[in-house]
């Protein structure tokens, strides 16, 4: 029987800081299992219970993180024991590649024979979950025209104007259904039934758009579901190293932005039922054309036929 090797991990940081490295460990699942590798994960206990359903093996045990007393690797993005940390991140890389690059250099150093080659994962259990939010509230979240992660970031990165995020989310949640993950009077929050980050995922596999701050809550978007079923994602960050680079995501800073872009679109979703409109005209026209010119002719010959017999 071969040794059980153990890597011992620890991050200080915020939730969202720890759903991202769990993005790295379900990608390397697998490999830990097969190679009996045991990954002892070391994070603030007021995370523990939220992080345990983005936990995909049971090779990877989340313990308490205790300052002066854990030890291991720190497996955070400020870490200068990487090549690649965020404070020496090129503003040319999009914050998802650069993750990519950090989580690479990190199974070098841990000799795991794995690149990762984007900062995304299949999570199995997604479309169950979303089925059974969608029996449990009665469709209350399901067909969303908009999910908007409005959610309070806590490491400074963007400067949040609740009036101005508030009045863009009144005036969307009167024309379309909205869902918010931080309560916004008369607008349906996923705080009103407590749904966890978890369940925040499932939903945002089904929704149609995604406006969100760049906060902890944002990071539920990077799984395969929803990068590849959603239309577009407006992320809004003042801070230049958190700006991605993916066909999916639109970086912004400014709220008022959205104002004239959804507008924008509104304009080309008409446009587009006035050409399809327009189309149908199009063809209608001459099979009309047509018919009548022919029933005018079948007329004249009934006419002239009828007089060549009176003649006779």
């Amino acid at each position: 029987m071969s040794e059980v090797k153990v890597i011992k991990l620890y991050n200080k940081f915020h939730l969202g800081d720890q759903i991202f490295n769990f993005i790295l460990l379900n990608n390397i699942k697998d490999y830990i299992e097969e190679n009996d590798i045991t990954i002892e994960y070391y994070c603030g206990k007021e995370h523990h219970e939220q992080l345990s359903e983005f936990n995909f093996s049971k090779n990877i045990h989340i313990l308490e993180y205790i300052p002066g007393i854990t030890n291991g690797f720190e497996l955070w993005i400020g870490n200068q024991e990487f090549e690649n940390y965020i404070w020496k991140k090129k503003q040319t890389i999009g914050f998802n590649n650069f993750y990519v690059m950090f989580f690479n250099e990190f199974l070098q150093k841990q000799n795991i024979p794995i690149t990762i080659e984007k900062l995304e994962y299949k999570d199995p259990d997604l479309q169950n979950r979303y089925n059974i939010i969608d029996t449990k509230y009665n469709n209350k979240y399901s067909g969303l025209d908009f999910l908007i992660l409005n959610s309070t970031p806590k490491s400074g990165q963007y400067v949040k104007d609740d009036t101005k995020w508030n009045n863009l989310i009144n005036k969307l949640n009167k024309k379309y259904k909205v869902v918010t993950s931080e309560k916004v009077e008369g607008v349906i929050c996923t705080c009103d039934d407590k749904l966890t980050l978890k369940d925040i995922q499932a939903i945002s596999a089904y929704s149609k758009k995604i406006i969100g701050v760049n906060s902890g809550v944002m990071t539920v978007i990077f799984n395969s579901d929803t990068l590849n079923n959603v239309e577009m994602i407006y992320s809004f960050s003042n801070n230049s190293h958190d700006k991605y680079d993916h066909p999916k995501i639109i970086n912004k800073e400014d709220i008022d932005e959205m104002h004239s872009i959804l507008n924008t679109e509104e304009a080309f979703q008409n446009l587009d039922v006035d050409h399809y409109g327009l189309l149908i005209t199009a063809l209608i026209l001459p099979v009309f054309a047509f018919i009548s010119y022919n029933t005018f002719n079948w007329i004249r010959f009934f006419k002239k036929t009828i007089g060549d017999k009176k003649r006779k």
